[in-house]
């Protein structure tokens, strides 16, 4: 996205079509299979579990599923939910709460994604919407910029 025009279709589709949107890694840091191991970043809101809803048919055919839940609540709601909503979909799929340990939640699904070899990350973009994520710098922004793998995403 280095010119206006990539950047306007982007936020075009993304914003305005709502359309799954899938970003390529940079030149030459991914030759794997993007469907070996999708990782789900979750939250139980509502632009996330539009991106799970929207690649349901993508993730039928993963080799391999796990929702990632960063920081979940003591009440565990961000596990339950993504138990239930894999359920809802017929999809089956490890669910895993990790604690951040003061690291970005960004930085905490890469790095979990490194570990567990994730060949494609799915996640809700923009909870808050573009322009304010470019001020505030949050999650969406930062898996962008720091991507080594493709992220499929939906507002």
């Amino acid at each position: 996205m280095a010119n206006m025009d990539a950047r306007d279709t982007f936020h075009d589709i993304l914003f305005n079509e709502h359309k799954l949107v899938l970003v390529p890694p940079p030149p030459g840091q991914y030759a794997g299979n993007l469907l070996g191991h999708v990782v789900i970043g979750w939250k139980p809101q509502d632009h996330a579990q539009r991106a799970v809803v929207a690649a349901r048919h993508w993730l039928t055919a993963a080799d391999r599923i796990t929702a990632l839940c960063v920081n979940d609540r003591p009440d565990g709601s961000y596990l339950f939910t993504a138990r239930e909503l894999l359920k809802q979909l017929g999809l089956d799929g490890d669910v895993i709460a990790i604690n951040s340990g003061g690291r970005s939640v960004g930085e905490t699904i890469l790095d979990f994604a490194k570990t567990e070899k994730a060949t494609c990350l799915l996640i809700g973009a923009y909870k808050h919407g573009y322009f304010l994520e470019l001020l505030l710098g949050r999650v969406t922004r930062y898996l962008l910029s720091h991507r080594t793998l493709p992220i499929m995403m939906k507002h």
